[in-house]
């Protein structure tokens, strides 16, 4: 038998019983999904915790977002109806007590009611009232239109370095970023990486940019924390960004054990979107493609050293450069701005280095790998028929 959103939203407040917790949804008007689904379905959702042995702490509370996906949302949804059933447990003072004792994996084994009580109230959040923390709406993109989304900590800041008193800003008075562990004591200080104001606003100037984005591992709260402090111009930075991501949004999947920004969220298509990004580990190995492998900003290497500092100060203006170049390729050839951008990617650095050494430049390297040719160096996978 099957239930709508309003039979199941019954189901959970049975569920939640007991706990001494109210639903936020009594007295509210329920919209149907775009399909229904029952509450065992619904706490099939929820992806049981990693193993013991597996070190990337913050790996409790993920969802299975392709199921649902199977039941209407979008990608994008799905993915906020998780960051958002992460941080009312992360509000929640027993929740995180159980964190301390070491007991939260087996409330979401079992599918405790505080658990199911969170992801009611998330997905009521996000189906009903459309909210989207990320501030993301998307909407309709021309083929060349691109977004830019830049990771935070060792890509445009840096604050573990010993060189703190050069900093941005004091860090004593910003939230710490817990990781499930004990807090990492360390400098005081946030480093920004020379000449983001300029290029992010290069970027936005651009009018095939449909938007820059900060996606980040960082705690949620302390990702925002720094976000807030920062301006562009004369104005405050988020409200220069279509979309801010953090470490509740990122997704877990059979690709890849290690928790991932999945740029689908973004553009299920992936073809308007590129990630600089100093972690590769971090991206789905299919999205490759879409990954601009940045240096990591070493900031006591900028501080401390004329010759580190030059080729520092190149690091972005370099990648923004990429980007705009890519776009305008886009516009000229009218074709996407994924195959514009590819030779530019981590997926075409060992075909670009190839072409190099076979004497290419660098603009007929691109050329090559902008034409039908590029597919030479990723083969399909043939099974023959019996």
């Amino acid at each position: 038998m099957k239930f709508g959103l309003t039979t199941s939203i019954a189901v959970f407040s049975f569920l939640i019983a007991g706990t001494g917790l109210s639903s936020p949804l009594q007295g509210k008007e329920l919209a149907p999904l775009p399909k229904s689904i029952n509450a065992s379905e619904l706490q099939k959702m929820i992806l049981e915790p990693m193993p013991d042995w597996y070190t990337e702490r913050f790996t409790r509370g993920h969802l299975n977002i392709e199921a649902m996906m199977a039941h209407g949302l979008s990608r994008l949804q799905a993915v906020e109806i998780q960051n958002q059933m992460k941080d009312i447990l992360s509000q929640d003072p027993e929740y995180l007590s159980w964190e301390e004792a070491g007991i939260a994996q087996q409330a979401f084994q079992r599918k405790d009611p505080k658990i199911m009580h969170a992801l009611q109230q998330a997905w009521y959040r996000v189906v009903v009232e459309g909210y989207h923390e990320s501030g993301f709406y998307p909407g309709p993109l021309n083929q060349g239109a691109f977004y830019a989304v830049f990771d935070m900590d060792e890509t445009l800041l840096n604050q573990w370095y010993s060189s703190g008193e050069q900093g941005r800003f004091d860090l004593s008075s910003l939230t710490p970023d817990f990781i499930l562990r004990p807090l990492v004591q360390g400098p005081r200080y946030v480093s920004m990486i020379p000449g983001w104001q300029e290029q992010l606003q290069r970027l936005l100037n651009d009018p095939a940019c449909a938007g820059v984005f900060i996606f980040t591992a960082k705690a949620d709260s302390a990702a925002h924390d720094i976000v807030d402090r920062l301006t562009l111009g004369d104005k405050p930075l988020r409200s220069m960004l279509k979309g801010v991501f953090t470490r509740h949004h990122l997704t877990r999947s059979s690709e890849q054990v290690k928790l991932s920004k999945d740029l689908r969220i973004i553009d299920e298509s992936l073809q308007h979107v590129v990630l600089v990004d100093d972690n590769p580990t971090r991206i789905l190995p299919k999205q490759y493609a879409q990954l601009k492998a940045f240096p990591k900003y070493h900031a006591d290497a900028y501080y401390q050293d004329q010759k580190a500092a030059a080729m520092i100060r190149q690091y972005l203006p370099q990648a923004t450069t990429e980007i705009l170049e890519a776009a305008d390729y886009a516009r000229r050839h009218q074709v996407s701005f994924a195959s514009a951008y590819f030779p530019y990617s981590y997926a075409a650095a060992a075909p670009l280095a190839t072409l190099l050494s076979q004497q290419y430049s660098l603009e007929q390297a691109r050329d090559f790998l902008r034409g039908p040719h590029a597919e030479w160096f990723e083969p399909p996978f043939f099974i023959p028929q019996p």
